[in-house]
């Protein structure tokens, strides 16, 4: 399991166009991912429940992966979401 931490900076918050770029890199990986805000937390596969987790400017998130590329998943996710800004 790898996981990191981080303050979402994007000041639109994760709105759908990013989410939906989250999900279409999650299902290339060949890991389990899991997005936590607040104390809720949802599969990176799903846009739905991403977009229900409400992250906006200034929150904490934690990005969790388990599986053969759990690694290289934490660094694409923050990656991507770290070059998610409006």
């Amino acid at each position: 399991m790898h996981s990191e931490t981080f303050v979402f900076t994007d000041e639109a918050g994760l709105h759908t166009r990013p989410a939906a770029s989250l999900v279409q890199l999650a299902r290339t990986l060949n890991a389990e991912i899991i997005l936590q805000r607040a104390g809720k937390s949802a599969p990176a596969t799903n846009l739905l429940k991403l977009m229900g987790l409400g992250i906006v400017e200034g929150d904490e998130v934690t990005i969790l992966a388990d599986g053969e590329d759990a690694a290289e998943a934490v660094r694409q996710v923050r990656e991507l979401l770290g070059a998610a800004h409006g």
